[in-house]
């Protein structure tokens, strides 16, 4: 490996000063993921559980994908960040560091698909040909065992784009793992599936095997439904084991592949291998009687040993065969559930606090202490207020009552003055008339 000098004080040291070969392995820790499928909640996630026996949905059933009629763009909803990738931003912080990380992230990551015309609408028509031609890892499997899943949501008929899906698959040349739904392997008219293997191994020359997946739900409720919707947000309504189960269909052969041999693989699969690795499963992993299976909700019982953190199994199935299988949707370990707890506790004194160091409960309290005392002097003000203009009113009432008896004695004193001096025009009066008697009668003798 070659190594490089720098002077501290001359240069300033980044990430570009390293070797290629030690930034190629920063960045393969920074962008490489396990599978979508193989990702669990984040424990400070709000979908995370705090009790013990209770299942964790696993992120991906909460994926919501819309895709347009013409199958040529899509929009992803989910209720939490915890499946998608954390590092892809990283490629496009520059084009030096995308030149580094690209072939890293499409080659070594596992790219994962819930349906078909998800993974066309994705790789074919909105991924770069370059970017194409690196990815060597596909994952295409669903909870749905006939690969169409009511997480993907599109117009039309999805047979009718499985030609494409296969076309598109033999467009990625440095494919070296392929894994689809086993129900894509059957043929129809409008798919001739037979001839697609036949091309593979010619067009793909790194991958010599196919690998046949499925998800078997088991719905801990015993619904009508195998598995819920991903809009359905109630907590029991995803209490739901999914049971991964694979199979190898090797592609490096002499013969053709015919129509009836490929039905005659789906049928199996469809109708034995599956029914067999859900019939162990329940039996297995839920406590169920295998004379009473429909009935497994009610003999519920997940061996203590099978935990989020312990998921790998190997089944013994009915007719005698051995698999290996992943259970995903598992309880948390007992130190997974008290970390998940300490977190907990960890926000909720997080809450209780205030950034100078307080407690919520000691500001509320002094909040509502302080409110209190000022609602206490807003009555005193406003009884303060209320007595000052009772007094107001009085002295106006008493001001109005003074003015009234001023008046009436202003009255009274005009009147008693009118009258006085009608009495003296009166006298007056009467002492002219007495005055001109006597003057006309004469005087007396």
């Amino acid at each position: 490996m070659a190594t490089v000098s720098l002077d501290p004080g001359a240069y300033g040291f980044t990430l570009q000063n390293l070797p290629h070969e030690i930034q190629a392995l920063i960045y393969r820790f920074a962008v490489v993921e396990p599978p979508r499928w193989a990702k669990r909640h984040s424990l400070k996630c709000d979908l995370t559980p705090s009790r013990a026996n209770v299942l964790e949905p696993p992120p991906f059933v909460f994926t919501e994908v819309q895709i347009n009629h013409r199958a040529t763009k899509m929009s992803t909803t989910t209720r939490c960040s915890c499946a998608k990738r954390k590092g892809l931003s990283l490629l496009l912080v520059s084009k030096l560091i995308n030149e580094i990380a690209s072939p890293i992230f499409w080659s070594q990551n596992t790219l994962c698909f819930l349906d078909a015309v998800e993974f066309i609408v994705a790789v074919k028509h909105n991924l770069r040909s370059e970017y194409r031609e690196m990815i060597q890892s596909l994952s295409i499997i669903s909870p749905d065992h006939s690969g169409a899943p009511i997480h993907v949501s599109f117009a039309g008929e999805r047979p009718k784009h499985m030609d494409d899906f296969w076309k598109t698959i033999k467009n990625c040349p440095s494919l070296r793992k392929l894994e689809v739904a086993y129900a894509y392997i059957q043929p129809s008219r409008k798919v001739p599936t037979h001839e697609h293997l036949d091309e593979i191994p010619e067009m793909l020359p790194n991958l010599p095997a196919i690998s046949l997946s499925f998800l078997v739900p088991i719905n801990r409720r015993g619904l009508h439904f195998d598995y819920p919707p991903p809009y359905y947000h109630d907590e029991w309504s995803h209490q739901v084991l999914y049971v991964k189960c694979s199979r190898p269909l090797s592609l490096l052969r002499e013969n053709p592949w015919e129509e009836d041999e490929l039905n005659n693989l789906y049928r199996n699969f469809h109708f034995n291998f599956r029914v067999y690795v859900s019939t162990a499963s329940k039996v297995k992993f839920c406590g169920a009687d295998i004379e009473r299976l429909d009935n497994y909700s009610g003999s519920w019982q997940i061996p203590k040993t099978l935990n989020a953190e312990s998921n790998v199994r190997r089944l013994q199935l009915p007719t005698g065969e051995t698999t290996v299988v992943k259970v995903y949707g598992l309880p948390l370990s007992a130190k997974a559930r008290n970390t998940r707890l300490g977190y907990a506790k960890a926000e909720a004194r997080k809450r209780e606090r205030r950034p100078d160091g307080s407690r919520v409960a000691e500001h509320v309290a002094m909040k509502f202490a302080k409110q209190r005392k000022r609602q206490s002097r807003q009555g005193a003000m406003e009884k303060e207020r209320g007595e000052c203009q009772e007094l107001q009113l009085a002295r106006g009432v008493r001001r109005v009552d003074l003015k009234a008896e001023e008046d009436k004695a202003v009255k009274h004193s005009a009147r008693t003055e009118r009258e006085s001096v009608r009495k003296g025009i009166k006298a007056a009066e009467e002492n002219r008339r007495l005055e001109r008697k006597r003057v006309t009668n004469g005087p007396v003798a």
